[in-house]
């Protein structure tokens, strides 16, 4: 009693109580508009590092690379396989002396004044920038004409050719005779009716001629005959020789006279040699000195002169590099007073002056004689 109790303190209670929502159930819902746009975002998914297959990624490479070399090595076996194919046509047509694929079209072309004689192949007609000549109109009328060889053309090459083709145009094989023999003159014959043919090659021209029936069949051999002949009347007979003091040295048969002339050069002078029951000259003849200009040049500022001081045509046809008598040469076809000639261009070892050697008929022996046996000495 003498304690009072102590009236408790009442607390109050401070929960905050919200009034339940009552939901209609029959009042439409409301949506979020945030919401109406929403969208998931795709982001693929990564594969773990461990999970990448290292091998197959390779494999497939080099199947890749494999596939690319293979098509290579396919364009080179087919590359490689044309061009010896065609290494090979070529070599063996080479060697049998037929055609090549670019050559078939020279087969449609025929030799100048020549019927049904096609041309060998690579061939070009010797005087085609001379085709309005006289002496070349001349040559044609008596069925002679002279293509040049391409380099390297072997003579064989060109028999081979003839005697596999002109069958096929109505000509008949009579013989070849690859040297001169004393019966016979070198060339291949062929015979078509009452026609002979003669092919032969020559410093690198293969030439063609017509010629008669009987001719055709003993190979020439009365020409060869006639030649042979005069080449020994030449050889035995009495000979005559050059002025002691003139620069080349040249024993002369009694059947020529010789006769000698000044020139433009200083003290030298040029010497003709002529036939005395006939009308074939030869010539030697200083044309300029050693260091003036090249044979070929000189020559033909020689024969111009020639050409301006004669009546008679003087013309150069061809010529060709040479090596004769252990010097440079210059092996050449001319025109001479309107007749067909040839000649040779080289240096006098005595003077250094440089001497033009030519004949007015280019079939004459003795110019073969004089070439071979002038010297210095």
């Amino acid at each position: 009693m003498f304690f009072k109790k102590k009236e408790k303190e009442k607390k109050q209670d401070c929960k905050v109580h919200f009034k339940a929502k009552v939901f209609d159930k029959k009042a439409p819902l409301r949506r979020n508009k945030r919401k109406k746009n929403f969208k998931l975002k795709t982001s693929p998914i990564k594969p773990f590092r461990g999970s990448c297959n290292s091998r197959a990624k390779k494999a497939k490479r080099i199947k890749q690379r494999n596939s690319i070399l293979a098509v290579i090595s396919i364009f080179l076996l087919a590359f490689i396989a044309i061009f010896s194919g065609y290494t090979v046509i070529n070599f063996i047509t080479g060697i049998r002396g037929g055609t090549s694929a670019d050559d078939i079209s020279y087969e449609t072309k025929y030799v100048m004044g020549i019927d049904t004689v096609p041309i060998y192949p690579n061939s070009e007609f010797v005087y085609a920038n001379n085709m309005n000549e006289e002496i070349v109109m001349k040559m044609l009328n008596q069925g002679l004409s002279a293509y040049k060889l391409s380099r390297g053309t072997r003579t064989s090459n060109v028999y081979d050719y003839y005697k596999e083709i002109l069958t096929k145009y109505d000509w008949e094989y009579i013989s070849t005779v690859p040297v001169s023999t004393e019966e016979a003159l070198l060339g291949q014959y062929w015979l078509k009716g009452e026609k002979g043919l003669r092919i032969y090659v020559e410093n690198n021209d293969v030439w063609y001629e017509l010629i008669a029936k009987d001719e055709a069949k003993n190979s020439l051999s009365e020409r060869r005959k006639a030649e042979l002949q005069r080449k020994r009347i030449l050889e035995t007979s009495s000979e005559q020789s050059l002025l002691p003091d003139y620069p080349w040295f040249l024993l002369v048969p009694r059947e020529y006279l010789v006769r000698y002339s000044p020139t433009d050069i200083g003290e030298l002078q040029s010497v003709e040699i002529f036939e005395i029951a006939g009308d074939t000259s030869f010539w030697i003849y200083p044309i300029g000195k050693s260091d003036s200009g090249t044979y070929r040049d000189l020559l033909e500022e020689f024969i111009e002169k020639k050409d301006e001081d004669s009546d008679e045509k003087w013309e150069v046809l061809t010529t060709k590099q040479d090596f004769i008598k252990q010097r440079e040469a210059l092996n050449t076809t001319l025109v001479v007073n309107g007749n067909e000639g040839r000649g040779v261009v080289l240096m006098n070892k005595r003077n250094f002056f440089i001497y033009a050697i030519f004949t007015n008929d280019v079939e004459h022996p003795f110019f073969e004689e004089i070439i071979e046996k002038i010297d210095e000495t």
